[in-house]
Formats: C-alpha cells, sequence, structure tokens
C-alpha cells in the first residue's frame, strides 16, 4: 500500500515515490535533470545546494551521481520504469547529444594504482588533511605506504570519498602529480649522462643514501621507461604486510618461449647497510643506461639472461629507519626484521641472514638463540615471512648466480660460512670461484674468503651458504667499503659512497657475464698434419677450433655455428668439409690442457657446406652448449688435384677465417666477426713445413640476438705436415668419416 509505504521509508525515498517522471523526461541536460531532482535526494547524496552538485556534474556521470544516494541507487533498482527514464536521459546526455563525462577510476582502482605506484608515496600526507579528525588521528604515525594500504582498505574512506567531490579531486591530482614526475624523470634518463644519473644515485635523501620511498621511485621512473627491458614482479609479504618486490631485468620485446639463466642481486638482508643498496641500484642504472645506448654486450646479457634485483629483503626495517630519519633526521642502527619481542626497537626482530635453511643454528657462535642479539637466528629455519620469500623466489627461478650485498668493508665473503676451514665445496664450486675473482679484476685489492678467514667467526644459517648448497648457486655476500677509511661505518660519509660503488661495479657486471653463457674461443686451430692418398690426387687438411663456456648457463635451444674461410686465390679442388665435434663435461681456460681432449670420442655432426671462387662456407648446429664446458670442432678439408704439379701446389693457402655463433630459436641477431690470417706454403710431398702463429684482431661473436658476445685475440697454430710416412689416426676412425650423399676414405702415405 502506497500510503503505508510512506510512513516507513526515508524522506528521500518519499520523495521520489512522489516525484513527477515527466520532468525528468523533459530535461534537456544533466544539470536540469538533477536540478528537477528532489531537493532530500540531492542532500542524500551529500549536496547541499544545485550549485554544489552542478560542479559534481563536470567531471561525473549521472550514474556516479546516483551511486552517491543509496537511496536513488535502490529505488531505481527496485522501480524498471523510473530506472528506464534514468538510463535513457543517461544515454542521450553522454551519447546522443556529445556531452561526454570523463571518466574516472573506482576509489579501489585509485588506490590500488597508488599502492602499486610508491613514487606516489611522499604525497599521501596531502590526502591525510582531508580526512576525518579520527582518522587523522588513527593514521598520525603511519608511513605513506601504510596509509595507502590502511585507505584501501577503509570502508569509512570510500564512504567518505563517495560523498566528497573535493576529495575525490585531490586524489586525482595526488595521481596526476605522481605520474608528472616519472615521466619527467623518464624524459631526463634518454637525455643525460652516466656522471649525472651518479650523481642521482649518490644523493639521496638520507645523508646520500636513498629512503625507501626515494629509491623506489627511481626504481619505477625505470620501470616506466623501459617496458620492454623491466618487468615488476611481487614475491612475497614482510612480517608487516609489505611487498617483496623484484626488478627484472631482460628482453620481453619477444615472446619468451624458453627459460633464460637467471642473476640475482639483493641488499638490505641488514637494514642498516644502505650501501648495498645504493650498490644495486648503481647496477640496475648501469644496465638501463647501456640499454638506452644500445651498448652491444649488455643487449647480449638482456637477450639471454634475466637479471633480478631485489632492493629490500628487508623492507620493514628499512622502512623504520627512513620514516624515523624524515621525522628526527637520525639513521637508527636496527639490523633486524620487525618481528616485536621484548627487546627494545633497535635490537627486536630476527637477523635474516642467520634464518636460511643451511646448517641453521648449527652452533651458537654462527648465530645466537638470544633474542635481543643482533644476530638471532629465529625459532626455526625460514621463520620469517621474508626468507620465505626469498626461499619461494629462488626455488621458482634458474638462478645460477647470486649476489647478496652487506656492508662494511672491502671483502667478498664466499661459502661456506658455517664452517672455520672451508672444506664442503665441490672441486668444480672452488674453481669457478677462483675463476670469478680473478674476472673480477679485483686482484688484492679486495679480502676474498669465508666469513671465518674474513671476520674470524663463522656464519650458520646465511644466504649464501643455502643457495650454493641447496641449488648449486654461485653465491657470494660482498662487504661494500675499503680496506681503510672514512667509509668504514654502516652510514658512512655521502662523499664515501661513490668510490666504494665505482670499485665495486666491475665485478658486478662480472657476475652477469659469469651467470650466463660466456663463449670464448680458447684456441683458433692447431692443424695436426694433411693426409694423402696413396695416388696422390687428393689429401686432407685438418684443423680444430676449441671453445670454452666459461659461463653458468647452458644453451636453451639449438645452436647453429657458421665456419666462413677466405681463400688467397681459389678454392679449385675441394670436394668436402666436414665437421667432428665434441662437448667435454670439464672446463679448462688453458689451451695446451684443452688441446689434449680424447680425440677418438668426437663424432661428426650434420654439416652442410658451399664454395664460391674465393671462399667456402660450412654450417652445423648442436643441440646445446653445456654449462661451464669445452667444446671442440675439428674441420676435415678434403681436396682432389687434378696432377702432380697441382698437388705440388699443396693446399690452397687460407687467408682468413670467421666463426659464428647463432640460435634457431628465431630472435634477431647481428654479427660482427673478426678476422685473423694464418698462410702456409708448400711444395709437394717432401717438406714439413713445421709450425707458425700469427696474432689474430679482436674477434666478436652473438648468439640469439646479441646472444653469445665473445671478443677474443686468437692464436693461430698450423702445424702443417707433408710427407706422411707412418698411419695417424689422430682424429679416430677418418676411414669412416661418411655421409649419406658423400663419402670419403683416407688410406696414409706409405
Amino acid at each position: 500500500d502506497k500510503k503505508d509505504t510512506k510512513k516507513i521509508v526515508s524522506q528521500a525515498t518519499k520523495s521520489l515515490l512522489d516525484m513527477d517522471s515527466d520532468k525528468l523526461k523533459g530535461s534537456k541536460s544533466p544539470e536540469e535533470f538533477v536540478k528537477n531532482l528532489p531537493d532530500p535526494v540531492k542532500r542524500d547524496a551529500g549536496f547541499k545546494s544545485d550549485e554544489e552538485a552542478n560542479e559534481y556534474l563536470k567531471t561525473h556521470s549521472l550514474k556516479e551521481f546516483a551511486g552517491r544516494s543509496k537511496d536513488l541507487d535502490a529505488y531505481l533498482q527496485d522501480n524498471p520504469e523510473a530506472k528506464q527514464v534514468f538510463d535513457e536521459k543517461t544515454h542521450e546526455f553522454e551519447v546522443g547529444t556529445g556531452y561526454k563525462v570523463p571518466e574516472l577510476k573506482t576509489w579501489d582502482q585509485k588506490l590500488q594504482e597508488m599502492n602499486d605506484n610508491p613514487e606516489m608515496y611522499n604525497n599521501m600526507g596531502d590526502i591525510r588533511t582531508y580526512l576525518p579528525e579520527d582518522m587523522q588521528e588513527e593514521t598520525k604515525d603511519m608511513s605513506d605506504e601504510e596509509l595507502s594500504e590502511y585507505l584501501k582498505n577503509s570502508d569509512k574512506f570510500k564512504e567518505r570519498l563517495d560523498k566528497d567531490p573535493e576529495l575525490a579531486q585531490k586524489v586525482d591530482n595526488v595521481i596526476q602529480k605522481g605520474q608528472d614526475e616519472v615521466a619527467k624523470r623518464s624524459k631526463e634518463i634518454f637525455n643525460t649522462t652516466w656522471e649525472q644519473i651518479e650523481n642521482v644515485v649518490i644523493s639521496g635523501d638520507m645523508q646520500g643514501f636513498w629512503s625507501r620511498e626515494g629509491a623506489l621511485k627511481m626504481f619505477y621512473s625505470y620501470l616506466k621507461s623501459f617496458p620492454n627491458f623491466v618487468k615488476l614482479h611481487k614475491f612475497g609479504k614482510s612480517y608487516e604486510n609489505r611487498d617483496m618486490l623484484a626488478f627484472r631485468v631482460s628482453n620481453y620485446k619477444y615472446r619468451q618461449t624458453v627459460e633464460k639463466p637467471a642473476i640475482l642481486f639483493t641488499s638490505l638482508h641488514h637494514a642498516r647497510e644502505p650501501m648495498g643498496l645504493s650498490m644495486n641500484l648503481y647496477v640496475f642504472a648501469r644496465l638501463m643506461f647501456d640499454i638506452a645506448n644500445g651498448n652491444p654486450q649488455t643487449m647480449n646479457w638482456v637477450g639471454t639472461r634475466e637479471i633480478f634485483f631485489v632492493p629490500f629483503v628487508n623492507p620493514d626495517g628499512y622502512d623504520r629507519i627512513s620514516m624515523h630519519f624524515k621525522v628526527h633526521g637520525k639513521l637508527l642502527p636496527i639490523r633486524k626484521n620487525r618481528r616485536p619481542s621484548e627487546c627494545s626497537d633497535d635490537t627486536m626482530g630476527v637477523d635474516l641472514n642467520r634464518n636460511y635453511g643451511y646448517k641453521w643454528g648449527a652452533d651458537n657462535e654462527g648465530s645466537s638463540n638470544k633474542k635481543c642479539a643482533e644476530d638471532y637466528r629465529g625459532a626455526s629455519a625460514f621463520s620469517e615471512p621474508e626468507t620465505q620469500s626469498m626461499r619461494d623466489l629462488v626455488n621458482k627461478n634458474p638462478f645460477t648466480f647470486a649476489t647478496n650485498y652487506h656492508a662494511y668493508g672491502n671483502m667478498y665473503v664466499i661459502p661456506y660460512n658455517f664452517e672455520r676451514k672451508d672444506k664442503s665445496k665441490t672441486s668444480e664450486q672452488a674453481q669457478i670461484y677462483k675463476e670469478y675473482h680473478e674476472e673480477t679484476g679485483l686482484g688484492d685489492t679486495a679480502e676474498w674468503g669465508n666469513s671465518a678467514h674474513m671476520v674470524n667467526y663463522p656464519c650458520n644459517g646465511g644466504a649464501a651458504d643455502w643457495m650454493l648448497h641447496h641449488k648449486n648457486i654461485i653465491a657470494m655476500s660482498p662487504e661494500l667499503g675499503t680496506q681503510s677509511g672514512p667509509d668504514q661505518d654502516f652510514y658512512p660519509p655521502e662523499e664515501s659512497i661513490l668510490p666504494v660503488l665505482r670499485h665495486n661495479i666491475q665485478a658486478a657486471l662480472a657476475a652477469v657475464e659469469k651467470g650466463g653463457i660466456s663463449l670464448t674461443l680458447l684456441e683458433a686451430a692447431e692443424s695436426r698434419h694433411a693426409q694423402w692418398d696413396e695416388e696422390g690426387n687428393s689429401g686432407i687438411l685438418a684443423f680444430q677450433f676449441l671453445f670454452s663456456n666459461s659461463g653458468l648457463g647452458e644453451s636453451y635451444d639449438r645452436v647453429n655455428f657458421t665456419l666462413g674461410l677466405d681463400m688467397v686465390k681459389d678454392t679449385k679442388g675441394i670436394k668436402d668439409i666436414t665437421i667432428l665435434s665434441k662437448d667435454e663435461d670439464t672446463y679448462s681456460a688453458d689451451f695446451e690442457q684443452s688441446s689434449q681432449l680424447v680425440d677418438e670420442d668426437l663424432e661428426e655432426v650434420p654439416s652442410t657446406f658451399s664454395c664460391d671462387k674465393t671462399s667456402c662456407m660450412a654450417v652445423t648446429f648442436i643441440d646445446s652448449i653445456m654449462r661451464h664446458s669445452t667444446r671442440k670442432f675439428v674441420v676435415l678439408i678434403k681436396k682432389e688435384f687434378k696432377n702432380q704439379k697441382d698437388r705440388a701446389k699443396g693446399f690452397t693457402t687460407v687467408k682468413s677465417y670467421s666463426f659464428h655463433a647463432d640460435s634457431e630459436n628465431g630472435h634477431d641477431y647481428q654479427s660482427e666477426v673478426g678476422t685473423t690470417t694464418f698462410n702456409y706454403n708448400g711444395d709437394g710431398a717432401v717438406t714439413d713445413n713445421g709450425s707458425q702463429t700469427k696474432q689474430g684482431v679482436s674477434n666478436v661473436i652473438y648468439y640469439l640476438g646479441g646472444v653469445i658476445l665473445v671478443s677474443f685475440v686468437v692464436v693461430f697454430i698450423v702445424s702443417f705436415i707433408r710427407g706422411y710416412k707412418k698411419k695417424v689416426n689422430a682424429y679416430g676412425n677418418l676411414e669412416m668419416v661418411r655421409e649419406t650423399d658423400r663419402s670419403f676414405e683416407l688410406t696414409p702415405a706409405v
């Protein structure tokens, strides 16, 4: 009964029941439409006058207006005829007459955007002033990030926003301000020098170091500037529910069909060590600068690897330091995470670098069972959400190399650290650490060894030990600093930051190189001999190419090798080029040692060849390049001679060669292949020409879109032996080297 209904409904709903719908139908504009709505409805929507409502309609639709009044929204849902009128007028105003209200995000979307883009957080304080007094009091001690998360989940604030167009507009302004700041910084990235970027890295808002908010601004600026090369990955939550963030760097322009080897950089396991954060940011910025400038080595890295940067392993502890400095201008000595205990603010929590699973709690010397100790290991292995998140990140990604930055000192601390004398590494692991030390270029300018060797005490439950033992990741914990000077502190003076970063950048880049395929041509052939048949009508020249993969990555698809041979004169008489190969599961950077690989185990690999007047090209492929291994190729060139005079000229002199490697995966690649010249002459079957050595030029090989980049100086040794007097089977049973469409046999001369 309509009369009875009026007794129990609100004044706004009562006015709607009495509303003259013909007035609404006749409205010519949104403003007139709202003017014709009953005043109680407008008051229920939060507007005291038509002027306020009209101001709102400048940036909002009628549908949004209806959503502000619960009674109007409910009335339209329960009265189909009235809703039809409302929808028709909305369509007429927004489409039929060309009137278009700017589309704004919902409050949930706005807060989500602010939560996903921490560069906005420095402006959240502006929004705080618009909160009701009780909410201002409730949030007064919150960080900007905490405030954003709080508002995102606050029904009270959502309701306030729905009824406060001024606050809604303020939120939009804050978001736009942050976006403008990112756009400006992105533009600056492409118009700056490396020295200018260095200056930004060391000009943080905390005595030269960056606060958590400030550092995230920089990371997010690069994320926006390099969408094809940087991705954000949230891989867990901290104790205080902050996101665990990883910034992933690779070439994401192409569809990822394979799993690339991954390299990991972390910092701030211990909150009071911001030098590690600066180093992380410095390496990240270096890669971005090189990508922007098309550096071929860096483009190679991002084509073949995925590089992870985890700037805040302990986000809660570092945020506490950041917020305290923002208010009081003092840096706190907080080391551990923020798990509450009866300890003081500085000593509460768990030492995250004593909470990993390998040898956790092995003794009370390498970690402590006392809660207030600075190396308290926690209640159990992986008891903390931060280390659980790191564990899951490592388990889900194919990391080959990990650098966990710490401070201070000038030491590269390597596993195993749970024992005083390092006895647990395998011989291969020890060899890789030794190689890496040489590749860093640090020499004796930094100390090198395990924890007991460096600081005279062991460390159990550490990240590097767990990574090496659990996943065979070559991991380490550099303590950043110099051997002496003012930087021997957790918070050194600003002028000390850049020298430390420059001192360690080469080691960081060497880690990126080591973590993937690092292919080097150790030797461009030692030609053991030439063989002739009994009649002297044909012969075979054999020589070898020896490659080493000193890196920890494997090729993830088939690898094509192309050999080019340029002749001094012509290619007459060359009838066949056959390639033998073998992938050794051992590695050596020494040619003399590697050249002794067992030749009898070599196998013929599928290959094709073609020659024009002055050059030949042979192409072969192998299924993979193994991790930390050596690959030998032996090339057999068969030449036929017309007569004795032709034979007396010997093999056509090879002027130069090139060796190129790429992938069949389908990615773009480019090649700048240098050459090394080797010449030899012969006057028949009598003379033994011995060996000749020539110095070659730098050769660059790309693999998979810049995938394998190799710079080397080639030493080419040719031993050309004529007058073969005894059977030599240096390459196994060469008599049986055959293919379906071509065949030849070797019979030693007598």
